[in-house]
C-alpha cells in the first residue's frame, strides 16, 4: 500500500506540471477557472512541488 501511495504523489506531481506547462500555452487548469494566470501558475507549481515533495520523503523512508 505504501509504494502504490508513493507512486502516487509522483503522478499526481507530474499531472500538475503538465497543467502548469499547458497554461503557457494556452489553456487554462481545470482547477482554477476564473482565476488570474499567474496566480494560477503560482498554486499549480506549489500543489506540484509539494507533491514531488511527498514522493520523495516515501522514497527516502523506504
Amino acid at each position: 500500500m505504501g509504494k502504490m501511495i508513493k507512486y502516487l504523489f509522483l503522478v499526481a506531481g507530474i499531472i500538475n506540471i503538465g497543467y502548469l506547462i499547458g497554461t503557457f500555452f494556452g489553456g487554462q487548469s481545470p482547477l482554477f477557472n476564473n482565476m488570474n494566470i499567474w496566480i494560477q501558475r503560482l498554486l499549480l507549481a506549489i500543489l506540484a512541488t509539494g507533491f514531488f515533495s511527498l514522493y520523495s520523503k516515501k522514497s527516502k523512508a523506504e
